[in-house]
């Protein structure tokens, strides 16, 4: 209806009113948005990666690390562990 606005899907956001769906752009690489209609990304935290849908932080498992923001965990280095969560 002409009347109801719309809501951007999970995993995207638009920073202004939109005129189509096409004005939802995807969360940059690293970050994610939680619930429809979302006006910002958010930045997952260190020791988590962003889901393949954007949707969520998923925690590193054990063995593996990850920075702010990082699009996927990475192994420790020889001689270093990570415990995971």
């Amino acid at each position: 209806p002409a009347n109801d606005c719309l809501k951007c899907p999970s995993g995207s956001f638009t920073a202004t009113g939109g005129v189509g769906l096409d004005e939802c752009k995807q969360c940059p690489e690293g970050f994610y948005s939680e619930e429809p209609g979302a006006a910002t990304c958010f930045a997952c935290p260190a020791g988590k990666y962003v889901s393949a849908d954007q949707t969520e932080c998923i925690a590193c498992s054990a063995g593996k690390i990850s920075g702010v923001a990082s699009p996927s965990c990475t192994s420790c280095e020889n001689g270093k562990f990570a415990e995971g969560e």
